[in-house]
C-alpha cells in the first residue's frame, strides 16, 4: 500500500514537472537550471579535491628526488658548449660552468677521467671566457677547441711593450 502511494506522488509530480516545463512556467526552468549548475559546481569541487591532493602527492616526490645525486645531471650530452668559468672545489678537481651554444642554462660539471686540459686553460679564461670552445662528442670525451680570442690574447702577451 506504501508503493502504491509513492508510485502515484511520484507520477504526478513528474506530470507537474513536464507540463511546467511544456507550459513554459520559469520557476519550473529555474529549478532545472539550478540542478544542473549545483551539479557542475559540485563536479568541479570534487575534482579541485582531487587535483589539490594529486599536486601535493607530487610536489612531496619531487621534494625527495636528489636532483644534484642524479648521475644523468652531471654528464654533458654531445654538443659544443661555452666556458663561463672555471674553478677548483676543495679537493682540488677542477669544475667548469658552461652552457650550450645553441642557448640554454648554465651548468657546473666535472671533466671526465682521462679528459686532456690545455694547461693554459685558467689564465685564459680569466682574460675572456671566450678563449675556449668546449666539445663532448658521442661518447662524453671532452676536447678543448682553441678560438681566435685566445690567439688574440697570446698576440698581445707576447707583443714588445713600448717604453
Amino acid at each position: 500500500m506504501m508503493d502504491e502511494k509513492k508510485g502515484k506522488k511520484l507520477s504526478e509530480t513528474y506530470e507537474d514537472v513536464t507540463g511546467g516545463l511544456k507550459a513554459g512556467n520559469p520557476a519550473m526552468w529555474h529549478r532545472i537550471i539550478m540542478c544542473i549548475l549545483i551539479g557542475f559546481a559540485g563536479m568541479a569541487l570534487i575534482g579541485g579535491v582531487v587535483f589539490d591532493f594529486v599536486l601535493d602527492r607530487q610536489t612531496e616526490e619531487l621534494r625527495h628526488m636528489p636532483v644534484i645525486g642524479v648521475a644523468e645531471n652531471a654528464v654533458l650530452p654531445s654538443d659544443k658548449y661555452f666556458i663561463y668559468q672555471v674553478y677548483f672545489d676543495d679537493t682540488e678537481h677542477m669544475h667548469y660552468l658552461v652552457s650550450s651554444t645553441s642557448g640554454g642554462v648554465v651548468v657546473s660539471v666535472v671533466p671526465p677521467e682521462g679528459t686532456q686540459e690545455p694547461e693554459d686553460v685558467m689564465s685564459m679564461i680569466h682574460y675572456d671566457p671566450a678563449a675556449y670552445l668546449l666539445e663532448v662528442d658521442q661518447r662524453g670525451r671532452w676536447s678543448f677547441l682553441s678560438t681566435s680570442v685566445r690567439e688574440n690574447i697570446l698576440k698581445k702577451i707576447q707583443a714588445p711593450v713600448a717604453p
